[in-house]
């Protein structure tokens, strides 16, 4: 067992702006991804794009995040969208619009679209 199948995780609806649905799970990080349209590797998922929300703005450059001792890699660009979670609505979320997920992180191996990180600190 892969030391990121070992992690915890759940289910969690995630809505952006408009009302797209992404299945997120919780693997214990801070991190919040989404499979942009643009991820040829990403097929089977529900995708990200921001053309479609009026509220997503880009927030720059490209971002690497590494999961699992360096075992699952997912690459894109920050985006800032409305979001809800649980019926709390966060407006200017950011996070990863990824363009490249590792072999890890395909359909096969990793069923939700993306991952919300719950892996607070403090509360």
């Amino acid at each position: 067992m892969s030391s990121m199948a070992k992690r915890d995780n759940a289910a969690v609806p995630l809505t952006t702006n408009e009302g797209a649905d992404f299945t997120i799970a919780d693997n214990g990080s801070t991190d919040l991804f989404l499979p942009s349209v643009n991820c040829a590797i990403c097929k089977g998922y529900n995708m990200y794009n921001p053309a479609e929300f009026s509220a997503s703005k880009d927030g720059g450059g490209p971002v690497m995040l590494t999961y699992g001792r360096g075992q699952g890699t997912v690459e894109g660009e920050e985006y800032s969208d409305v979001v809800f979670l649980g019926g709390y609505k966060a407006t200017n979320q950011s996070f990863i619009s990824a363009s490249y997920y590792s072999e890890n992180f395909s359909i096969l191996m990793y069923c939700p679209d993306g991952l919300a990180g719950f892996a607070f600190e403090q509360l």
